[in-house]
Order: structure tokens, then sequence, then C-alpha cells
């Protein structure tokens, strides 16, 4: 008997626009708040939804994004490379505009040290999705922007085009779907 197999949490056609609008929608709100309200919770939202957007802008998988976080605010520095996780290949990272270094810095020390377990629990919270689902964003963004796979890979830090394909396959998979109107 054959499995059937769905799609996944992350294939579900939700847009980068959309996660992008909410995203920024939740840090506004938090770094509002936090003028308010200077405590750990609203400094952990803050940071979380700050870790969300570097992750959707460049397409990092979640541990990246929060190192990226990190990097960012020990060094200042807006555009700078990483060492992806999977494969140790460094990564191009820029940091959003709207991101502002003094509340996230200070943001940061008071909510402590982040992990990606308490981070993806709140993007599954916040965003009703999984942390993949932004990198898959990014990339279907990219694809909507007629980028080549291989120069996809570059910036994703695929080491085999073929991974990259596989994500180009279910893309092209739903826009056929998506053209269908009953």
């Amino acid at each position: 008997m054959m499995k059937k197999k769905g799609l996944r949490k992350w294939d579900r056609g939700i847009t980068f626009e959309s996660l992008l609008a909410q995203l920024m929608n939740l840090y506004n709100q938090y770094t509002f708040a936090f003028f308010t309200d200077r405590g750990v919770r609203i400094a952990r939202k803050l940071c979380y939804s700050a870790i969300g957007l570097i992750q959707l802008r460049n397409g990092l998988r979640a541990q990246e994004a929060i190192d990226s976080f990190y990097y960012w605010l020990e060094t200042k520095e807006k555009v700078f490379y990483i060492r992806a996780k999977k494969h140790g290949e460094e990564r191009p990272v820029k940091i959003p505009a709207m991101l502002k270094y003094p509340d996230l810095f200070e943001a940061s020390r008071l909510a402590g040290k982040i992990t990606m377990r308490a981070y993806g629990k709140w993007v599954e919270r916040k965003l009703g999705v999984n942390t993949h689902t932004l990198r898959y964003a990014f990339i279907r963004k990219l694809l909507d922007l007629e980028v080549p796979g291989d120069k996809i890979s570059l910036v994703l830090g695929h080491r085999k085009p073929d991974t990259t394909y596989e994500y180009e396959k279910t893309y092209e998979k739903l826009r056929i779907l998506e053209k269908i109107d009953l």
C-alpha cells in the first residue's frame, strides 16, 4: 500500500508578504509596549519578532536567525556572513532596516538567552506556522521574482542544487493547482 504524501506544514502557500505584514505588526506592537512596560515577557516578544523578521528577510534556518540577531547586537553590523548550521557554509545576512538597535539591545538584555525551542513555540502560536515556513516563504518570493535556482542555492547555502530544485518542484505544483479554479 502506498502512503499518501500531504503538504508539509511549510508548503501551504503562505506568502512572504503576509508573513512580513504579520511580523511587522507584532514588532511594532511590541516596540510600543516595550516603551511602557520594560518587563521580561514583552522584551522576549520583541526579540522573537525581530528574529522572525531577520529569518524571513534572509531565508535563514531558525538557529541561524537567532545567531544573526545576537551577532548584530554584539557588532552593530547590518550586513555580515554567518556560518550555516547544516553544512557549515557561510551565508550572507542583512538586518532589516526597521529593526532599531538601542531598543533591541536593551530588550535582549532583559529577555535573557533566546532558545530555538522558545522561538519556535512563539512562531507557531503567533503566526500559526513552524519556523521553516519563514524560510520557504523567502524561497517562494525569490521564485516569484524569477531568481534562477542556482542563485537561490547560493543565497540559501545549499551545497547541492537538487535541494533547491525540490523547493522549486513543490512551488510549481502549488502554482499549477492555484490556477485551477473550480
